[in-house]
This record gives structure tokens, C-alpha cells and sequence, in this order.
């Protein structure tokens, strides 16, 4: 990892974002690497800030942001800095619901059995589906169409908005944090997705944390159809001119084991940071997820395969009516969790991050010892 750390001194950048630990990632005394957060303001907001250009004149640098919008990059040229983030015209085709499928072209068949389709023409036709908005991330955009009621609220609050309907599906969610680099593929770990799990949201389909252990435990039919289908993901970002890391999520069906790919992520996902500190801790020299895709975006040769995590997990308690008291987070820390509280603004943003080196699910849905005790940690301090 010389390469990357030798070039960074040389040639620095500075991460911005308002979540400070989506950009660490890297040692902290890292020279040339910048971390300049403001929870307070929109990524936007910080770079037009007086400050951060003061902080561009003392330290004349690069600029990587966590998901770039055409307003952002217009600014960062306007001011005459550059922007490491791949096209954000790109990244939006690919992640959006609607043109997403488009983008897909015959890598289409991997999705569960869908339709686009305007509010106006939703119907509940006896059997639940999934209802998704073009834009929408952890699943806050979703919605289980479930019976006439709802078809009815759609159709009346949203009449010509269009909408991805998706066949219900149960079964157990797994994510993978990937990266395009020159013509390569890398397949990152494969995590089990924690989902809806309660007192840490209200919402049934919020993601509320990752397992690695369930994903590194997963069988092996299953992990080699995920990496079949990640790596044609890949290879089509790759055509479309993409660098860097990207998501994708999966569904196995319960009865019929059937991988269906449900989600592409085209940016820096939010669990990097955290699989790059289990990576560290598992092999020191080894190549984290986040250090090859800012040696993706700064054009660094890459070699070698990213480091293998068989275990580590966290959960993501989310903003909900519920008070999280102030003392649960030091006695988590009294346990041996790591955590990271936040500063929520709406429902269902993040407000506390629990880390774990073990494994806080046993089964899909099913946490295990540790898991339990983190929420009941929770519970009790209601």
C-alpha cells in the first residue's frame, strides 16, 4: 500500500462530507489525506463555505466526496479544484430504480420479476409486491404493497410518479462492497444485511447493520452465483467508463434458493469504512476495499485480490419516536462495542453505530448471544 500513501503526500485530497466517519478509513496521521466535516451543513454547503476554501488555499488538494451530485461538481470545477468522483450523471442512471433497469440491459434477468409502472395503475392483485420510488437508499424509499388501501394512498398522494413493482420475495438479504479499477474487478466480502430488526427502526425494511459472518458462512452455490453476478455488474460499469467502488445487494429465496439481485449501488456505500477497519485488523498489509477505490479514482495500479473478513458485524440504530438516553452509549462501550452517535435531523437517519469484532447474528433475523446483548442494552435503557 506504499504506492497509495506516497502518492497522497504528493498529490493530497481532502474528503468531504458531513459524516466525518464516512471518510475514516484511513490512518488519521495519514499526510496528504484531509477529512473536513460539518454535520451542520450539505456536502454542497461545506464546499462553498468560506472556510473550506480556506482551507483549499492552505492545503491545495483534491477533492472526494461520499456521493456526488452535477450541482457539487459544478461548483468544485467552478472554483478550479478537482473532483475524484466518478460522473455523477452515471452513478444516478445506475442507482435511480427506474433507469437502473435500462442501464442493466440483459444483466435484467438477474432482477426478481418486475414492472415499471405511475402510481395511477398501482393494483393489489391478492399477492404482496414491493413498491419502489426512483430514488431512495437503505430502503427508506420502499413500500409493501400489501393490500388495496395502500395501492389506493399511492394512487392518490402520487398519481404520475413512476415506481418499480417487484415481486415479494422472502428471504434473507446479502450485500457486497466491490470495485472497478482499470479493466479489473474486485469482488469484495459478502455480508449478511440486517433489516427491519426492531428496537433499531420502525421501518420493516430499514437497514439497520451488516454481519460478515453470516455472509462468510453463506453456502457455496450461493457465493459463487453472487460473485458471477457482481463481476458482470462490474464489467458493465467498467464499458461505461466507471472507477471506484460499488454496491451490490442480493436476495436468496427462502423455498427456492433462487439468487435474485435486487440493488446497484454506484458510489462509495456506506458500510466501506467499517469493512475497511475489519480488513485492517485482519491483515495489516493487506488491500482494504476503501484503499483500492481511491486508488481506482487517482489512477493508481492495483494488484492482488482485497483482504477477506470472515467475521465482524455492526448495527445502525436509526431515528425513531423512541429516546435513545445518553448513558447507552458508554455503557456499550463498557461491553467492548465501539460507537459512533450522530446528530439525526429526520426520521430514519443514523444516530448510533454499534461495532463489533464478533458476530451479533447467528441465523438470518436471529441475533446471536452478543447481538442480544446490545439490544437489550438498548431496550433497558428506554
Amino acid at each position: 500500500m506504499g504506492a497509495l500513501y506516497s502518492y497522497l503526500a504528493e498529490h493530497p485530497v481532502t474528503y468531504v462530507t458531513r459524516q466525518r466517519e464516512r471518510a475514516e478509513a484511513l490512518p488519521e496521521d495519514t499526510p496528504g489525506y484531509f477529512v473536513f466535516a460539518d454535520p451542520n451543513k450539505s456536502t454542497r454547503e461545506i464546499l462553498a463555505s468560506e472556510k473550506f476554501r480556506s482551507h483549499q488555499e492552505r492545503n491545495p488538494s483534491d477533492i472526494l466526496v461520499f456521493k456526488s451530485n452535477k450541482q457539487e461538481e459544478e461548483l468544485i470545477r467552478n472554483m478550479g479544484w478537482k473532483i475524484l468522483n466518478p460522473n455523477a450523471e452515471l452513478a444516478e442512471k445506475v442507482e435511480a430504480k427506474i433507469s437502473q433497469t435500462r442501464w442493466l440491459g440483459d444483466l435484467v434477468r438477474y432482477l426478481p420479476p418486475h414492472a415499471i409502472r405511475s402510481c395511477k395503475d398501482l393494483r393489489y392483485d391478492g399477492k404482496p409486491s414491493i413498491v419502489q420510488f426512483n430514488h431512495g437508499h437503505s430502503g427508506l424509499g420502499t413500500t409493501l404493497l400489501d393490500r388495496e388501501a395502500k395501492a389506493v394512498e399511492l394512487a392518490t398522494k402520487f398519481p404520475a410518479r413512476l415506481v418499480r413493482i417487484t415481486k415479494f420475495i422472502k428471504g434473507a438479504v446479502y450485500t457486497n462492497n466491490n470495485v472497478v479499477v482499470n479493466d479489473r474487478v474486485l469482488v469484495g466480502n459478502l455480508s449478511y444485511q440486517i433489516t427491519g430488526l426492531i428496537p433499531l427502526t420502525s421501518n420493516s425494511f430499514a437497514t439497520v447493520g451488516n454481519d460478515f459472518g453470516l455472509g462468510a458462512r453463506l453456502g457455496e452455490k450461493e457465493r459463487n452465483t453472487i460473485c458471477d453476478i457482481t463481476r458482470a455488474v462490474g464489467e458493465k460499469l467498467t464499458q461505461s467508463g466507471w472507477q471506484g467502488c460499488f454496491g451490490t445487494d442480493f436476495i436468496i429465496e427462502d423455498e427456492t434458493k433462487v439468487v435474485y439481485l435486487i440493488e446497484v449501488n454506484a458510489r462509495q456505500t456506506a458500510s466501506v469504512v467499517f469493512e475497511s477497519k475489519l480488513q485492517k485488523l485482519s491483515n495489516p498489509r493487506g488491500l482494504t476495499t476503501f484503499e483500492a477505490h481511491l486508488k481506482a479514482l487517482v489512477n493508481l495500479p492495483v494488484e492482488g485480490e482485497l483482504v477477506k473478513v470472515s467475521e465482524g458485524s455492526r448495527f445502525l440504530q436509526r431515528l425513531t419516536d423512541r429516546v435513545l438516553p445518553l448513558n447507552v452509549a458508554k455503557k456499550l462501550n463498557e461491553f467492548g462495542f465501539e460507537t459512533i452517535v450522530f446528530n439525526p435531523e429526520t426520521d430514519g437517519d443514523d444516530l448510533l453505530h454499534i461495532c463489533s469484532a464478533g458476530n451479533l447474528m447467528q441465523a438470518p433475523g436471529q441475533p446471536s448471544e452478543l447481538g442480544r446483548q446490545v439490544l437489550e442494552t438498548l431496550i433497558k435503557h428506554d
